[in-house]
């Protein structure tokens, strides 16, 4: 009854004014019907955004584990060239207390500053004496493929806690998997010489420097006169590459 009395009342306004009333409702029902879609279609936008946020921010942390791995890499790569500098210089490799003093200069002027872990800020690990060091890292990809190949799957050092190390002299110390840790990679079924030799199937020899400067795998190489044995190739390679003291005799 109240509708039909307000159509009656409507009635008696002049068409004009009717005709702008009713633009007036629809272009308001039009406009919530509008303003609803709009909230949608924010809600989706916003649900997009944090999607591929979420993406990037896993992407990107992904890249820095990567960065922060390849630059402990290059530090203990880098450190063979200064302790070998310095093992020229003194006759003995660097001892254990000066790479302990991370981030001083105590191997000046072999080296401005003792490196540091980039992202933990603790000094490398090491095992030295005066004719042979290991140099020992923890990897934070923990597939990454050189884990496997230094043979440090199941970690190495003395304590087991690390899993990448360079060594020269002597072989890493790496632990079998069984609850053993700290064994000779050399004494190990799953050496890193085992691992290292790729195709050459060799599961007892060790990387040396040939007669000619380049690094090959020896079955005996202390009866084949080689001075230094390496675990890893690119260690043994730039070991041949930077003094014909570290080549074998045969």
């Amino acid at each position: 009854m109240a509708k039909k009395k307000k159509l009656m009342f409507q009635s008696w306004f002049p068409a004009a004014i009717r005709w702008r009333i009713e633009k007036w409702q629809e272009g308001r029902k039009r406009k919530n019907k509008l303003l609803g879609l709009t909230m949608i279609e924010l809600l989706i936008v916003v649900a997009i955004i944090a999607i591929l946020a979420l993406l990037f921010m896993f992407a990107w942390r992904g890249q820095q584990v990567k960065a922060y791995d390849a630059e402990r890499k290059e530090d203990l790569r880098k450190y063979i060239n200064v302790f070998e500098d310095y093992y020229n210089d003194n006759g003995c490799y660097p001892g254990e207390a000066l790479l302990a003093a991370c981030g001083s200069n105590a191997l000046s002027p072999y080296l401005n500053q003792v490196a540091c872990d980039p992202q933990t800020g603790q000094p490398y690990g090491i095992v030295s004496d005066c004719t042979s060091f290991e140099l020992y890292a923890i990897l934070v990809n923990e597939n990454d493929d050189d884990i496997v190949r230094v043979g440090c799957t199941y970690g190495c050092g003395p304590s087991g806690d690390y899993n990448y190390g360079v060594a020269v002299g002597v072989s890493l110390q790496v632990s079998s998997g069984s609850g053993d840790s700290g064994s000779d990679s050399s004494d190990s079924s799953d050496s890193s010489d085992s691992s290292d030799s790729g195709d050459s199937g060799d599961s007892g020899g060790a990387y040396a420097c040939d007669p000619d400067g380049e690094c090959n795998i020896y079955s005996d190489p202390e009866g084949a006169g080689c001075p230094v044995t390496f675990s890893d190739p690119v260690v043994c390679q730039n070991a041949c590459d930077q003094s014909s003291n570290n080549w074998c005799v045969q």
